[in-house]
């Protein structure tokens, strides 16, 4: 019985891990989004409020990432999307972590 158990959660851990993994994706990819946005935007709210945002989905990648488990590929990708992320976001002017 205790081995049942043991591979349920070992089961449910795994699935939890996926899916912060896949926030990850998700909130990296609308980081992305943002910074684009507010590097082609010729007015300053929409280039202040899309900076802000990205530095918010920023944060939320910061924080999943600290406590997710990534595959080789996972990493990868993740490292590649935040190499965009801080490309896209210099070109606005700024660089996500030094976005407020």
């Amino acid at each position: 019985m205790l081995v049942i158990q043991y591979t349920m959660v070992a089961t449910q851990l795994a699935e939890f891990n996926r899916l912060k993994v896949d926030l990850i994706k998700t909130d990296l990819a609308v980081a992305i989004t943002f910074a684009k946005v507010a590097t082609e935007s010729t007015d300053e709210e929409t280039k202040h409020r899309n900076r802000s945002n990205a530095q918010k989905a920023y944060d939320s990648v910061l924080h999943f990432l600290s406590a997710a488990i990534l595959t080789p590929t996972d990493e990868k990708e993740i490292t590649t999307k935040l190499a965009l992320l801080k490309s896209a976001s210099r070109s606005g002017g700024r660089d996500v972590g030094s976005c407020g």
